[in-house]
C-alpha cells in the first residue's frame, strides 16, 4: 500500500536528521580531537586555535564552529556574506573560524594506507 504525504516527509526528516548528527558528530569530535576531519586530512588542512595553546579545541569552540558551519543549509542568506567576511580578513577566516577563534592552517596530509586482504 502506498503511503501518505505525511509518512513520506516524515521519512524525509528524519533522514534529513540523521545526516546532520552523522555530520555533526563527525565534524565536533575529530576537529576537537586533532583539528581535522577525514576530508581536511587529505586535502591537508588543519583547525588551530588562534592563540594556538593547546592542541586539542575546546567544546565549545568545536561545537561553535559545527552549527555555525551546518547554519548555511537552512539559509542561503549566510553564504554569501561568510565569503565576504573570509575575503575581508588577512587570514580569510569565515564566520564560524571568527565566532569560534580558531583559523584554517596547512598541515601534513594523511595518507591512504591500502586494506590487507
Amino acid at each position: 500500500m502506498g503511503g501518505t504525504g505525511y509518512e513520506a516527509g516524515l521519512a524525509a526528516d528524519t533522514t534529513a536528521i540523521i545526516l546532520f548528527a552523522f555530520i555533526g558528530i563527525e565534524v565536533l569530535l575529530l576537529v576537537r580531537r586533532d583539528g581535522q576531519t577525514l576530508g581536511r586530512g587529505l586535502m591537508g588542512l588543519r583547525v588551530i586555535r588562534e592563540d594556538k595553546r593547546a592542541a586539542m579545541l575546546p567544546r565549545a569552540s568545536a561545537f561553535t564552529r559545527m552549527i555555525l558551519m551546518l547554519l548555511p543549509t537552512y539559509t542561503l542568506l549566510i553564504i554569501p556574506v561568510n565569503a565576504i567576511v573570509a575575503a575581508c580578513d588577512d587570514k580569510r577566516r569565515a564566520l564560524h573560524d571568527r565566532a569560534a577563534g580558531t583559523s584554517v592552517v596547512r598541515a601534513p596530509k594523511r595518507g591512504l594506507k591500502p586494506a590487507l586482504i
